[in-house]
């Protein structure tokens, strides 16, 4: 169509030839029609008026082009239906082109029934009613009437004049008819307008009235924000009429402040109804009210305005926020409560109360006190973590007492809830002071159990006026809970303390009775063992006094073996001592620490460098002895045992080899240690690079048979070494780290008496005595009996507890009675004391010396043997067999 419009355009023949498209034409099926200028012009309109349809905004144009396509469709069926020439010569075509094209103009028109007349057509309205009552009469009856006109004329029913004169009455009655339908159509929706109108004025009325006596505010306004309706309570709470605030928006009527108070209805914001709460602007209190805000619709569904409700809730929302106020409270009281119940001892609940208080109560400073036991004065307990450095200003730290005056204090004390608002001025010492310190308000609550308080809750703020009557209820009855728990604590505490007491007593029996058995053993061993060393010993001591042909190696000898087997007895003797308190001490001498720390080097070499060496480890051992060293009063076996069990067990600790340090020094007034002036403190320390102890192993190091090196060891060699010390009134220190290696320290005080420095002189011999052995031991008789006859003594000698007896009945009233009676305790059958009851039964007056292994330890438990004279333990040595003897029946000469 476009291409014939363009040749007829051109007033040229356009071939398919000459264009080149015949063979495209063709190859798609298409046939191209020779067709006039009108029909070529009605397709291009129509084809353009579609293209615009797709779009909105051009719907309009689309439509008028297809209008323009309808007229000339229109002009070509013109003149099939009147027959003749067509009205314009243009619009020359065949009638089914003609009504091809007026079908597919109207059907353009319909595409988009939005805009123009299709939109007119379907409007509900009053004018879409009578557009579609005058368009089929606008259409058909002209029509009709001018064919009948045409055909009426043919027939010669009438003149040319009559024949347009019925045409023009027929279109003038046909539309007559159709304009006066219409304006009765119309006159009847203006009354039901009218009707409207007064059904809404009547409805405004009784909506005013209703909205009036609504305790509410109301208000309407339209799309623009203007106001279109207000209530009297709008009125009241604005201070503006209704008159002067109708058509009038909010910008308008509210400036400055008061604007933002007012529930503002953006028209483009608003859509779906929504609550919110709002607080009245500046100059109307606190008041608070809800407001409802919404839109309103026709019955089209149309939004034409917008509405706003809101209601005074002030009362209300008081009643929630002191509801939920409580409700915080009891939550955080439950709370409260829950974390003390996790904890026992009273500081953890006093703190986690003064914690929850300062998180989550107006607390600034906060502290519990409880009462003295002569109520005038309350010492501070806790103080919250918050409140310290207000506390460390105001001098009320913990253990701090408080006076109790005769307002707040006393008052509280009597059971009493004090709340002091404002406590500047006050003439009172406490509140006195919290305002010293900025504090403006005070809560003191009462710790109060079965009406007895016994303490206090303090609780003040830099605010005046701080605490609610919520406030001091809550406190009230966390104080109650907290005395609650405070006395649960306190029967926890004393609970516990008895518990432990118990454990402790336990502990204590069990460790007893560990030591009363090893007391036992030990008094056990040492019999046999004293038996056993007894011979060695005598003999030992009578080649060394009585030998003068020895050499000067052999007697060097003689005096380690003597020396050895003394620290043999006086070792067994020990162990008795280790589950004895201190009892009397052994007679001490005046020892030098220096010679002694020689003695034990040499004597434990072999444990420190052979042994060592045989595996590939080397140990350095070094000394550091101080010059002019004092002596010290002590046993010399014992230091010589402690220090030799010191450096055995440095030796243990170094597996991998390393440096043992042996020192000794002196310490004056000031040292370390801060002894008293004047009495200076001689000092032997034992230092090991080892291993080191863990601060669990320092803590159990000094407890019987806790030992680290399993069962090599016994748990006993520092326990005899802190009992000796301590016997010796010196001190034991330990210092010790893992891997940083392990110091033990003795410190002695320095010798008093200078007589003690100094080696005894020769001791007198007694008489030559007539002397009864009793002995179950015939090695220990044969000994006895030759290193006594060498003093001239006449011995004679039983093997046993009866033959002792019978013996001593024998020789008693004869001219050869005994001087004196030796006998062993431990014998079958019969025992020392019974010998010494038979021998004072048969002579009172004669002396009863007891020899036995028990000895050292039935002197120092002094036991009541009423038949024994003298104890002497074994193994004796030879002046000491003498001086028993002088004491018993006299000396004659030094020996």
């Amino acid at each position: 169509a476009s291409l014939r419009l363009l040749g007829h355009a051109l007033d040229v023949e356009l071939r398919l030839d000459d264009l080149g498209l015949r063979e495209h034409i063709l190859r798609h099926g298409l046939h191209l029609t020779r067709m006039g200028p009108a029909t070529s012009s009605a397709y291009a309109l129509l084809g353009a008026a579609m293209l615009l349809s797709r779009h909105a905004r051009s719907a309009l144009a689309a439509q008028l082009l297809a209008l323009l396509a309808l007229l000339i469709g229109w002009l070509g069926l013109t003149r099939f239906l009147f027959g003749g020439v067509p009205l314009l010569p243009f619009a020359t075509m065949a009638m089914r082109t003609a009504l091809v094209i007026v079908f597919l103009a109207g059907g353009v028109l319909m595409l988009n029934p939005e805009v123009g007349i299709a939109a007119l057509l379907r409007s509900p309205g009053p004018g879409g009613g009578s557009a579609r009552r005058l368009m089929p009469a606008a259409l058909v009856v002209p029509l009709l009437a001018g064919i009948l006109t045409l055909e009426a004329h043919h027939a010669r029913l009438f003149a040319v004049e009559q024949a347009f004169a019925l045409f023009a009455l027929s279109t003038l009655l046909t539309l007559g008819g159709a304009v006066w339908l219409t304006g009765a159509q119309l006159e009847r929706v203006d009354a039901d307008r009218r009707q409207a109108a007064r059904s809404v004025s009547e409805s405004q009325r009784l909506l005013q009235a209703i909205i009036d006596g609504a305790p509410l505010v109301v208000r309407v306004k339209d799309l623009l924000g203007r106001y279109l309706l207000v209530n009297r309570e709008f009125e009241r709470e604005t201070g503006r009429s209704r008159d002067e605030v109708r058509g009038r928006t909010d910008d308008e009527l509210f400036a400055g402040p008061a604007a933002p108070g007012l529930p503002r209805l953006d028209a483009t914001t608003v859509g779906e109804t929504r609550l919110l709460d709002l607080v009245k602007p500046p100059g109307n209190g606190d008041r608070i009210f809800l407001s409802s805000a919404g839109s309103l619709h026709d019955e089209d569904g149309e939004r034409f305005a917008v509405f706003g409700v809101a209601a005074d809730v002030t009362l209300q929302k008081r009643a929630e926020a002191r509801l939920l106020m409580q409700v915080e409270r009891l939550n955080l009281l439950d709370q409260t409560t829950r974390a003390v119940g996790e904890h026992r001892d009273l500081a953890s609940i006093f703190r986690v109360v003064l914690l929850s208080l300062e998180e989550h109560l107006a607390a600034d400073f906060g502290c519990i006190c409880l009462c003295q036991p002569d109520r005038t004065r309350l010492q501070i307990r806790s103080v919250g973590d918050r409140s310290r450095a207000l506390a460390l200003e105001l001098g009320l730290t913990e253990r701090s007492e408080i006076t109790v005056d005769g307002n707040g204090l006393g008052r509280c004390l009597r059971g009493e809830l004090v709340y002091e608002p404002e406590i500047a001025g006050s003439a009172y010492p406490l509140p006195a002071l919290l305002a010293r310190g900025g504090l403006e308000s005070l809560v003191i609550a009462p710790l109060k159990l079965h009406e007895d308080v016994f303490g206090v809750l303090l609780v003040a703020c830099r605010a005046a006026g701080a605490y609610s009557s919520t406030d001091c209820e809550f406190l009230r009855q966390l104080s109650t809970h907290l005395a609650l728990a405070t006395h649960q604590g306190q029967l926890h505490e004393r609970l516990q303390a008895a518990y432990d007491h118990l454990r402790d007593s336990q502990e204590e029996i069990v460790r007893r009775e560990r030591l009363s058995a090893l007391g036992r053993l030990a008094r056990g061993i040492a019999h046999d063992v004293n038996n056993v060393i007894t011979p060695a010993a005598l003999y030992a001591d009578e080649l060394l006094e009585h030998e003068e042909n020895l050499s000067a190696g052999t007697r060097e000898r003689l005096e380690v073996i003597r020396r050895a087997i003394r620290d043999v007895g006086q070792t067994v003797s020990r162990l008795h001592d280790v589950y004895r308190e201190r009892q009397a001490d052994r007679a001490v001498e005046a020892v030098n620490l220096n010679a002694m720390v020689a003695q034990v080097v040499e004597l434990t070499r072999a444990r420190w460098r052979d042994w060592p060496e045989r595996d590939g480890v080397v140990v350095a051992l070094i000394t550091d002895l101080a010059d002019d060293l004092p002596r010290v009063d002590a046993v010399e076996s014992e230091i010589r045992d402690a220090l030799t069990n010191l450096v055995l067990n440095a030796v243990d600790a170094m597996p991998g080899g390393g440096t043992l340090t042996l020192r000794t020094r002196l310490r004056g007034a000031g040292s370390a240690e801060n002894r008293p002036a004047g009495e200076p403190r001689v000092v032997l320390e034992v230092i090991d690079t080892g291993i080191g102890m863990s601060e669990e192993v320092q803590n159990r190091c000094l407890e019987p048979f806790y030992t680290t090196k399993g069962e090599r060891g016994t748990g006993l060699g520092l326990v005899m070494v802190h009992s000796l010390v301590e016997r010796r009134g010196a001190t034991m220190q330990i210092e010790s780290a893992p891997n940083a290696g392990t110091t033990v320290r003795l410190m002695f005080p320095a010798g008093t008496a200078a007589a003690r420095a100094e080696r005894p002189g020769p001791a007198l011999v007694a008489r030559p005595l007539h002397i009864l052995l009793v002995d179950d031991d015939a090695l220990i008789l044969r000994t006895l009996r030759n290193i006594l006859a060498l003093d001239g003594h006449r011995i004679e000698v039983a093997a046993g507890g009866q033959l002792g007896i019978d013996a001593f009945r024998v020789a008693c009233g004869s001219a050869d009675s005994f001087d004196l009676v030796i006998t062993d305790l431990g014998m079958p059958t019969v025992d020392g004391r019974a010998v010494a009851a038979a021998v004072k039964a048969l002579s009172a007056a004669t002396p009863v010396m007891l020899l036995t292994g028990w000895g050292e330890s039935l002197r120092q438990d002094r036991p009541t043997y009423p038949h024994i004279d003298y104890v002497l333990g074994k193994p004796p040595r030879i002046d000491e067999l003498r001086r028993a003897l002088v004491e018993l029946k006299g000396g004659t000469a030094p020996h």
